[in-house]
């Protein structure tokens, strides 16, 4: 039987349908599903060396394969929403499977973290009419060690337009702070030299212009952490409209008590 012959597949020993899953082969993947291949039986495959087969589907991007699957998994896998969410012990595993060894990311999470929308938009649009969605597919849901949410890591990675569509279409919390107290724009300025390539002014100035988050308290800590010069120059003027708005304020009063 197909689901018990297993490859070769780097690091990892494969059945079939796993097999189709890795190289992102929808026709085959659904294919041997018809012909008898099992799904749960894919799934304990790859779970038994440390793989999860919804993490798969979002760090590489397979939508299609990901719109026949979610209809099943909801259907015949729903008990296993109930389970907590917990790594899969496997500290061999190729980087290619597990990217962040250190973190416990949701599938939701590394769609966003590879800059997946097809993915998100997937997922959202099958569990919008949910009673409960699960944990795995929250977008506000926090990864237990970092204190990341999916807005979070879509400005952490520099992700400009997962930013835009994350508030857009379904109104995340970018309020939100990590589990060292920064918020959205702070980490987008800490993350300026690891990711030059990005466009994290782009992602600053729509966090503050739009999304609305303040700043006012924490400008002269922020304009000494980065020596970007459109930065720089962004951050001043932001400080100097809340030093004249104080003046203002202050002059106020004094014509009101004159």
């Amino acid at each position: 039987m197909l689901d018990n012959e297993t490859a070769k597949y780097n690091t990892l020993r494969i059945n079939a349908l796993a097999y189709a899953l890795m190289i992102g082969d929808v026709t085959m993947f659904i294919y041997l599903h018809k012909l008898g291949c099992s799904l749960s039986s894919m799934e304990s495959n790859l779970a038994q060396q440390g793989v999860r087969f919804f993490n798969i589907l979002c760090i590489k991007g397979y939508s299609s394969i990901l719109s026949y699957y979610l209809p099943l998994y909801f259907a015949d896998l729903a008990s296993s929403f109930s389970r907590h969410i917990e790594k899969l012990p496997n500290s061999s595993l190729d980087a290619e499977f597990n990217p962040f060894s250190e973190q416990n990311y949701t599938p939701m999470q590394l769609a966003i973290i590879f800059d997946h929308i097809q993915i998100v938009t997937v997922i959202s649009e099958f569990t919008k009419n949910l009673i409960k969605s699960p944990e795995i597919f929250d977008l506000d849901y926090k990864e237990v060690t970092t204190g990341m949410s999916c807005p979070l890591l879509a400005v952490k990675y520099g992700n400009f337009t997962m930013v835009k569509y994350l508030h857009s279409n379904y109104n995340c919390d970018f309020y939100a702070l990590n589990v060292d107290g920064l918020n959205a724009v702070e980490i987008a300025v800490n993350e300026i030299k690891a990711r030059p390539h990005r466009s994290y002014l782009k992602i600053i100035c729509f966090l503050i212009d739009i999304v609305g988050i303040k700043v006012d308290k924490i400008l002269n800590e922020i304009l000494h952490k980065n020596n970007d010069p459109a930065l720089q120059e962004y951050f001043m003027m932001k400080l100097k409209k809340v030093k004249d708005s104080k003046f203002q304020e202050e002059d106020h009063k004094e014509n009101t008590f004159e």
